[in-house]
């Protein structure tokens, strides 16, 4: 009985280590004080029941082709399409962590600005759909 305990608790820690989606790095100089902080902004995978016919393939994915910025001093996030072409359809949605839709904005040129200023520092998803294909952000603005 103590061996299905203990690898269930296993199993918890290593799922709940295993889900970090991002990380805050400090940097020092020499006398102690903290001169920098790197946000790392990690991909999220979409959760969710669909069928092969309505959706791409698992193996479609934005990853290499999308990238996701923060400017925490302007208050924005800055989405840089790599090779956006005028006949791809893209649009780049803002979510709160809850799934609340906050903006939407058509995108017409590779480099899109979502502005954060109207919205509290936090947590949000910046959700990208290129040619009916989705991939999803998460990003840390302070």
């Amino acid at each position: 009985m103590k061996f299905f305990i203990t690898c269930f608790f296993v199993a918890c820690w290593m799922t709940t280590t295993l889900s970090r989606a991002q990380s805050v790095t400090y940097g020092y100089d020499a006398a102690g004080n903290r001169i920098s902080r790197t946000i790392s902004v990690s991909h999220v995978k979409e959760r969710g029941f669909t069928t092969d016919a309505e959706s791409p393939s698992s193996t479609d994915s934005l990853a290499g082709r999308v990238n996701v910025t923060v400017d925490n001093s302007a208050q924005s996030v800055v989405v840089q399409v790599n090779g956006l072409k005028s006949t791809d359809r893209c649009s780049v949605s803002l979510y709160s962590v809850s799934g609340q839709h906050l903006h939407t904005i058509a995108s017409a040129s590779p480099r899109t600005v979502v502005s954060l200023s109207p919205y509290p520092a936090g947590v949000y998803i910046i959700q990208v759909t290129l040619n009916g294909i989705k991939d999803s952000w998460k990003v840390l603005v302070q």
